[in-house]
């Protein structure tokens, strides 16, 4: 049993944020943080205020699917959505030949689009009132050759390593109440164990999603900079029916998370 975890998740339960911020878990990373010769300090917690966003979403065949807005990309999961919508996925098959061909050459062209727009929304907005747009996925298809696959071309110059966004060590849970209430939530330590730190008597392993910025060749989407936002490859997801939750989905898997999500 997990009895230093569950000793500080009964702390947040109990306090709330605070305890984070200037209460014995915030004290606990914080030394964590000096002995092994990190740069965050108990001050970071403290100042740090969440920022809310507006939703990102499209109306699907009579659902409202609605997910995470920039600079969690789990929009490109609607944007695979959208273009497939036009080619009738039920009519292909699920799981047929020609359903699994023309869903990767819709996901080739999507992950193109995360590549090219993926980024700060306040440095670099993506455009997606027009991806996002009925016109644009009814563009898209007609570029697919129905029996032939058509190799992948990043608009960069990318190698695996680039994209290092671990399968494993990424979890997704949803929560609903008996007043409707649903929380679709995604968390992810980065690689295994994290950063490999445990603060002590917390039972919590210390994230190290940073290490994805590799900074060459320059453009990798998942650069992190001073001031700026670093993206997200998540895809906690909600899907309405008449103003009202119907469906909470998320998963696992990196960059596969939003490739899975729109073939739930």
């Amino acid at each position: 049993m997990q009895k230093d975890l569950a000793s500080s998740l009964e702390r947040i339960a109990e306090q709330g944020a605070g305890v984070v911020r200037d209460g014995a878990l915030g004290r606990a990373i914080g030394s964590a943080m000096r002995e092994n010769g990190g740069f965050l300090t108990i001050d970071d917690p403290r100042n740090n205020r969440p920022e809310w966003r507006d939703t990102t979403s499209v109306d699907y065949r009579g659902y409202k699917v609605v997910t995470a807005s920039p600079p969690v990309t789990s929009w490109n999961a609607l944007l695979r959505l959208g273009i497939m919508s036009p080619l009738d996925p039920a009519a292909l098959g699920h799981n047929s030949v020609d359903y699994l061909h023309m869903y990767a050459e819709v996901t080739k062209r999507a992950y193109e689009v995360r590549l090219r727009y993926g980024g700060d929304p306040e440095a670099t907005p993506a455009p997606l009132n027009s991806l996002l747009s009925k016109s644009y996925w009814a563009d898209v298809p007609a570029g697919i050759n129905r029996s032939r696959a058509t190799p992948f071309k990043p608009p960069t110059s990318f190698s695996d390593e680039d994209f290092p966004e671990v399968q494993e060590h990424t979890s997704h849970f949803v929560v609903a109440d008996k007043q409707g209430n649903v929380v679709s939530a995604t968390q992810t330590l980065g690689n295994l164990f994290g950063s490999r730190v445990m603060p002590r008597g917390t039972g919590i392993w210390i994230n190290d999603s940073i290490a994805f910025a590799r900074f060459e060749p320059k453009g990798n989407p998942l650069d992190a900079f001073p001031g700026r936002y670093r993206i997200v490859g998540i895809c906690p997801t909600i899907v309405m029916s008449s103003g009202k939750p119907w469906v909470a989905i998320g998963g696992l898997g990196g960059h596969t998370i939003v490739q899975t999500i729109p073939r739930c």
